[in-house]
């Protein structure tokens, strides 16, 4: 599963949170991401440490999202949105970036800092029950922003995604999807894990 970052959803999991997390991290992603915005920084910080001992044991990188101190305190990648990462000048840890415009995309290409960006997360691309309301951006977004970046840094489609929609991500030149809720929720994570696998054979 190289081509899916797996993004964490506690309160949408589907049985025992951490057995599902060590499920994920024996898929092989590209990454992890503990998201858990709802969370007090306390509770998140006894979380991290929790999913950190999990983690571990597997290739996968941990990133912490939007926890930058507490990434470089444990020396784990962060997840920043882009606002947050124009303020950043510097980081000793790895960082994946958000954008939801074309524009993001090019600042960051057009700005050197003294970073190492591991990702870039664009979304959202297909409607989603997490972005209820919300109009997705679609593959032509997408597709803007695999041309901006360029082969340079791995882009992930993130909203929405399925297996059967990953050759439409591969298409507008994304390197992969990053899933929330289908990786937390899957009744039977291997299979969908299988399924991932499938498709990126085809690309």
């Amino acid at each position: 599963m190289k081509n899916i970052i797996c993004v964490s959803q506690k309160s949408a999991c589907t049985g025992d949170y951490f057995q599902r997390v060590e499920e994920i991290f024996q898929a092989e992603p590209f990454a992890f991401i503990l998201r858990e915005k709802e969370l007090a920084s306390d509770e998140y910080r006894e979380l991290a440490l929790k999913v950190l001992s999990i983690a571990k044991k597997y290739s996968a990188p941990l990133f912490l999202n939007g926890n930058f101190a507490l990434a470089a305190e444990l020396g784990l990648g962060t997840q920043l949105s882009f606002q947050a990462y124009r303020e950043l000048s510097e980081s000793s840890v790895p960082v994946g970036i958000s954008v939801h415009s074309r524009e993001e995309a090019e600042y960051i290409m057009n700005t050197p800092k003294n970073v190492r960006i591991s990702h870039i997360i664009a979304g959202h691309i297909f409607a989603t029950d997490c972005k209820k309301g919300l109009a997705p951006r679609g593959l032509e977004f997408l597709s803007s922003v695999c041309a901006a970046v360029g082969k340079q840094y791995p882009v992930f489609g993130i909203g929405g995604i399925s297996p059967e929609k990953m050759p439409l991500l591969y298409e507008a030149g994304a390197f992969g999807g990053a899933v929330m809720s289908s990786c937390m929720r899957a009744e039977n994570l291997p299979k969908l894990a299988e399924a991932f696998r499938r498709q990126a054979g085809k690309s």
